[in-house]
């Protein structure tokens, strides 16, 4: 990223400039710790929608017989709930504080910030992926035609550095 007026804005604001990733730093951070943590992401999403499910069935249940919302399985369920949130909310504060975007919590799908060709770009993976291999612009999206295979990220940098 240049020195437009979005880094000019983020130094008034106080605000961190976002960090901008190299593949090589992006996959030494996916391997060392991101991996397990977006792993665990979907799990904890996985079993989140799973109490979320029981919860209406649960609503719907007790509302058609009176409501009562103090039984043991409703502050049960209700701790669960919570629990989970909390996990999640944690495990998506350990990709912020290292700069790294979660695009789909469910499916384990992250971006990290990078620069292809001088241009603003973002590096993709998905939980279940080996190595990260593929990225997109800032207008584009993981699945559209923007998308460009690692092997041609290498045909652009060297371009670049020439």
């Amino acid at each position: 990223m240049g020195p437009g007026p979005e880094r000019v804005v983020r130094r008034r604001l106080g605000v961190a400039p976002e960090r901008q990733f190299t593949v090589e730093e992006a996959q030494a951070l996916l391997d060392a710790e991101l991996r397990a943590e977006a792993e665990r992401m979907v799990e904890v999403r996985a079993r989140g929608r799973d109490l979320e499910g029981r919860w209406r069935r649960l609503v719907i249940a007790i509302g058609s017989n009176g409501g009562n919302f103090e039984k043991p399985e409703v502050r049960k369920l209700r701790a669960e709930l919570k629990q989970a949130a909390e996990d999640l909310a944690a495990i998506l504060g350990r990709f912020e504080e290292h700069g790294v975007q979660v695009k789909d919590a469910d499916a384990g799908l992250i971006d990290f910030p990078a620069e292809i060709g001088g241009e603003p770009a973002l590096l993709c993976w998905r939980v279940g992926e080996e190595r990260i291999e593929l990225w997109h612009t800032l207008e584009g999206d993981r699945l559209s035609a923007a998308c460009s295979a690692m092997s041609n990220l290498g045909k652009v940098l060297r371009v670049a550095s020439n």
